[in-house]
């Protein structure tokens, strides 16, 4: 699979039909330069119902019958986040670039091999982190760099809507990827995060501020609140 190019349309392949999969169905129909040609989910209604939508994808109810055709350059993993790494490594096997829906992987370890196995194969492994692209993460970027407030020493956020339950993953997994994203890189490191999933801990409140130095630290401080069954 060579580079991809803006000269001829991409087309993509959406695996997992659930929440977020035909939103991006949807985006990459109307991109200019892209297509969905095919689309991939066990449950044949969902298939059905991007049927009316989009008639002339190509359904699967096997990933792997999506992967196996050679007109697909890129496919989007919008699955539970248990089957990622599964998914995600097949296609870059299969020589296809890779959007995943965050988080890319249960483990570091997982993660650490399918950015192995992109390089190895010379082909795009890329997460759906949505606020590198926030047009409102984009300005206050744009804001705090041109030096027009001063230094800083604080800056916080309220997320106001929690988005659907999610049943594949809890509130650290779903929500802390967010974090990087929209403050930039934190000292927390996974082993943090992987110590409060294993104390039950399901909600996190993080605190990032610029020390005297000038030195962006984040600090992670756990409630009382336990994971649901």
């Amino acid at each position: 699979m060579g580079q991809l190019t803006a000269e001829r349309e991409i087309s993509v392949g959406v695996v997992g039909c659930g929440h977020w999969g035909p939103n991006h169905v949807r985006v990459f129909s109307s991109l200019p330069g892209s297509k969905v040609a095919a689309v991939a989910d066990p449950d044949v209604r969902r298939l059905e119902s991007s049927r009316q939508s989009h008639p002339a994808a190509c359904r699967f109810t096997d990933y792997r019958e999506l992967l196996a055709q050679e007109s697909l350059d890129a496919i989007v993993v919008a699955t539970p986040t248990r089957t990622h790494y599964e998914i995600a490594r097949a296609a870059l096997e299969a020589g296809k670039h890779v959007l995943v829906e965050k988080p890319l992987c249960l483990t570091a370890q997982e993660g650490e091999a399918l950015v192995r196995l992109a390089r190895e194969t010379g082909v795009v492994l890329m997460v759906g982190q949505v606020f590198l692209f926030h047009n409102g993460i984009v300005k206050l970027k744009e804001f705090l760099e041109s030096g027009e407030v001063g230094k800083l020493y604080y800056i916080g956020s309220t997320r106001t809507n929690l988005g659907p339950i999610r049943q594949d993953v809890n509130a650290v997994y779903d929500l802390e990827s967010l974090v990087p994203e929209a403050t930039g890189e934190l000292r927390v490191t996974p082993q943090t995060l992987i110590d409060l999933f294993n104390s039950g801990t399901a909600y996190v409140q993080v605190t990032t501020v610029l020390n005297p130095t000038g030195e962006l630290r984040g600090t992670i401080v756990p409630t009382d609140i336990d994971i649901v069954p």
